[in-house]
């Protein structure tokens, strides 16, 4: 069916009767032959668009979720190094520039500008990304998922250090900064909620860092990433990491070599760095298991015993949310597995809400109370059930976890069970609760 089509778009662009009869014998076998034979008809047709057309279906395979007619209108109008948007530069209609893709598109409803721009099918994609198109004499479409990471997350990070979104108010014109809007920016969603993404997926890019440095630099030491944060709060309120300070977003992203430049200004690597909870660079590296950069902040001075607003120390984040390798470095330099936050929370304790068995099997081994409370009397099986991590309830169980305990609200383990708490209600774990219940309780 998809083949059909395309064969049917392909023989259309025929301009008189001769031509249709070469088409129709011309018509290859085969998905990808077909595939093959659109591009290179399709350049044939703009050969002074082929650029244009390169950039498209590069935006279209690497870019998730996929973008607006209009974003990528401002993509083509984009200049390397330019500080702004040429408005003048971008496509009145936006759907003017898709005429050279249109056998390779579909969109989403052609009557709104912010109607999304799709391929047309999933093995479109596939085959542009393939040795197979390397091969192929459409070679020159060929798209590198690593590269194309890397340019996507260089043009976004173009896009957010725009001189205008370094103002301070939108509205005050400054010399050279064109005056505009921030809805009149179509790109910039995309670009706030995808950049760090890209930027992760494109390490692996030599040249990258070069190209990447000068714009992550201007958004990490501006006004601009102000803007990212609020911009990026708007469609993401739950999400922590636009809390983040600078230097705390790039830890979270494991961004080593600008922490690196980042950790030397600081005037204490103990302070907090401001974000939830008043955390600080070791805690924040636990937390999201940079285990290079947890090093890096033991070998700079940062300090096991440090806690946060909540009273706890990085072992504990780490335990919490399953960060073994961080968990390990910690450890090893000598990290108090019996500290107790505010709330009386152990790392056991933790840890059997963040469901690693290998992090709960060795803080056993290292003394730890497998039954130690919270000021309101929680447990860690309490925990472990609560978030449905059935392997550390069955290791609980094994050690003889205390399953007759009450908390504050007169919550027993079994009723923890059957309500379900955070998840839908397990049957297993509530079957395995009361085959270990103790007798007449």
């Amino acid at each position: 069916m998809l083949q059909a089509r395309l064969q049917l778009d392909y023989i259309k662009s025929a301009k008189n009767d001769r031509d249709l009869k070469i088409m129709i014998k011309g018509l290859p076998d085969g998905l990808e032959s077909t595939y093959e034979t659109l591009l290179r008809h399709t350049a044939s047709q703009y050969p002074e668009q082929i650029t244009d057309m390169k950039t498209l279906l590069r935006c279209l395979v690497i870019a998730s979720p996929t973008l607006t007619a209009a974003s990528l209108a401002e993509i083509l109008a984009m200049q390397p190094g330019q500080p702004y948007l040429d408005f003048d530069a971008v496509a009145t209609d936006p759907y003017d520039i898709l005429d050279i893709i249109a056998p390779f598109v579909v969109l989403t409803d052609q009557e709104k500008v912010q109607s999304v721009v799709k391929l047309s099918h999933y093995s479109l994609d596939e085959y542009l990304l393939s040795d197979r198109i390397r091969q192929s004499q459409a070679s020159e479409f060929h798209v590198d998922y690593a590269e194309g990471n890397a340019w996507l997350a260089c043009t976004s990070l173009q896009y957010l250090t725009f001189d205008v979104f370094d103002c301070l108010t939108y509205g005050i014109p400054r010399p050279g900064i064109p005056l505009s809007l921030p809805e009149d920016y179509a790109f910039r969603r995309y670009a706030t909620l995808n950049w760090f993404r890209h930027y992760g997926r494109a390490r692996t890019v030599s040249t990258f860092r070069n190209r990447c440095e000068p714009y992550l630099r201007r958004l990490l030491g501006s006004y601009c990433y102000k803007q990212w944060q609020e911009e990026y709060a708007r469609e993401y309120p739950y999400d922590e990491i636009y809390q983040y300070s600078p230097i705390g977003f790039t830890i979270s992203q494991g961004m080593d070599e600008i922490v690196d430049d980042m950790l030397a200004p600081l005037a204490d690597i103990n302070a907090s760095i401001g974000g939830p909870d008043g955390i600080t660079c070791l805690t924040l590296a636990a937390k999201w298991n940079r285990a290079s950069i947890v090093r890096k902040l033991l070998d700079l001075g940062s300090r096991l015993e440090v806690v946060n607003a909540k009273g706890r120390t990085a072992l504990h984040a780490a335990c919490e949310f399953a960060s073994r390798e961080a968990f390990d470095i910690l450890l090893e330099a000598g990290a108090n597995v019996h500290a107790r936050a505010s709330s009386g929370s152990t790392p056991f304790y933790l840890a059997c809400r963040g469901g690693d068995t290998a992090i709960v099997k060795r803080l056993r081994d290292c003394g730890c109370d497998i039954n130690s409370r919270t000021h309101d009397s929680w447990t860690p099986i309490m925990e472990a059930v609560e978030n449905g991590h059935e392997d550390v309830v069955d290791l609980l169980l094994e050690w003889g976890a205390d399953l007759t305990i009450t908390t504050k609200q007169r919550w027993t383990v079994f009723l923890i069970a059957e309500d379900g708490f955070n998840l839908a209600p397990s049957k297993s774990i509530s079957e395995k609760l009361a085959n270990a219940a103790p007798r007449n309780f």
